[in-house]
């Protein structure tokens, strides 16, 4: 259990004495069939990226009833993104992956008035993951995988200040609960029944509700699908 734990926590270790500009990735893999519950694999990545030109949707000066993209000035973007299966028994699967991201404005240019400098980029949710489960087994002589998924993303930022600061506006935090089984029935034919969004969320998958443009998580979803070559 301690060299499990010492493996899992080297990428942090190792980025607390990262320099500035970086970007970083460290990969963990114990394949061994006989490693029993160290059968487990971890990928992990810190990085940061600096954009001396960094183009979005902005009014145009002189212009601000009118939009369209262009360079605003420069941003950086940091962050840490991680996966890692798992197999603690055999027909067993289990999996994390999953990111966090500091996203800001560093400077803006003279001319544009949308946003000031340490503002959130639009549209960049701060965090997101993912955790499933899945186990393969036999039915009636074919072959069955069933996997279920629990995900979640964090609100994504719309604002600008050239309309005023209560030109600001937040998606919701999406929480969704998927699960599949497919049913592997002959070389060719491969069955799939699935339901989506079991939570039923309703947020706002983007922040565009401010300006009538939000869109919603699709509602609980029940279903069969199929796939055939020829």
């Amino acid at each position: 259990m301690k060299r499990l734990l010492v493996m899992l926590a080297l990428p942090l270790l190792m980025a607390a004495s990262t320099p500035p500009d970086y970007a970083r990735q460290w990969a963990v893999q114990l394949p061994n069939a006989d490693a029993g519950a160290y059968r487990i694999e971890l990928n992990a990545d810190v990085f940061r990226t600096k954009y001396s030109d960094y183009q979005t949707f902005a009014p145009l000066p002189g212009a601000e009833l009118f939009s369209a993209i262009q360079n605003v000035g420069r941003a950086r973007i940091k962050g840490v993104e991680a996966d890692a299966s798992w197999r603690p028994v055999e027909h067993w699967r289990l999996e994390a992956r999953g990111n966090y991201l500091d996203a800001r404005f560093t400077k803006i240019n003279e001319t544009s008035t949308a946003y000031l400098a340490g503002d959130p980029i639009d549209l960049v949710p701060r965090y997101q993951f993912t955790v499933s489960a899945q186990r393969d087994f036999r039915w009636l002589q074919k072959d069955v995988t069933s996997r279920l998924d629990y995900s979640e993303q964090g609100p994504q930022v719309y604002r600008n200040r050239s309309s005023g600061d209560f030109y600001h506006n937040l998606s919701d935090t999406i929480e969704r609960l998927d699960f599949n089984t497919s049913v592997y029935w002959s070389d060719t034919l491969t069955w799939r029944f699935f339901a989506r969004n079991l939570l039923n969320d309703k947020g706002f998958t983007n922040p565009y509700s401010l300006i009538g443009n939000g869109v919603r998580s699709r509602p609980r979803t029940f279903g069969v699908e199929f796939s055939a070559e020829f």
